[in-house]
């Protein structure tokens, strides 16, 4: 009789599969053949799930996106259920930052899939979701603080956001961890006291 495989378990068996490629040598490393042997499958069962390349990567990508937006999602309700501002604020916009192995490959994923949409146009649409996902977040954030010229205010803490977590995966010794978190804490004890 042969194996049942669960068609959505197989999908992200896959995804998981790019991610790991993704990681530690980039989206160009992401070929079908290099996913299906590190998804220990044959190149037809990985084309039985993705008709193209492209759907693959996308797939991926919104895997990861929906992921982070799940994370992000628990910490928006635990505000709403009462729990300290603050707190609840910083660990939402944690999620954004490279403070483990987890986010930092997913730091690292996120910026090869949106270098990578500069080139690929399939992944164009990908990438303009990731860039408004945060901003929507951060917006959010501020009008509910009472923050001065949202917009502005928006960009600026993204800015700092994108900037600590780029140069913690890119650039040697630059600030991470508990350093980055304090940065964007004095940014927002800034934004909300000149409220």
């Amino acid at each position: 009789m042969p194996k049942v495989v669960d068609p959505e378990l197989r999908r992200t068996d896959i995804a998981e599969a790019v991610f790991r490629l993704v990681a530690r040598e980039g989206v160009q490393a992401a070929s079908l053949r290099r996913v299906a042997a590190e998804a220990e499958l044959n190149v037809g069962s990985v084309r039985h799930y993705f008709a193209s390349h492209e759907d693959l990567l996308i797939f991926a990508a919104e895997t990861m996106y929906a992921r982070v937006t799940e994370r992000v999602g628990e910490h928006v309700a635990a505000l709403d259920a009462g729990a300290d501002k603050r707190a609840s604020v910083m660990k939402m916009l944690s999620e954004f930052l490279p403070l483990d192995e987890r986010r930092r490959d997913e730091t690292t994923i996120s910026f090869a899939f949106l270098a990578e949409s500069r080139l690929n146009p399939t992944l164009r649409a990908l990438a303009e979701k990731m860039h408004r996902g945060p901003r929507t977040l951060v917006r959010h954030i501020l009008r509910a603080a009472r923050v001065q010229d949202v917009e502005t205010n928006t960009e600026l803490v993204c800015a700092v956001l994108d900037g600590l977590a780029f140069n913690a995966v890119h650039v040697e010794g630059a600030p991470e961890g508990e350093r980055s978190t304090e940065v964007v804490g004095k940014l927002l004890d800034h934004l909300v006291a000149d409220r």
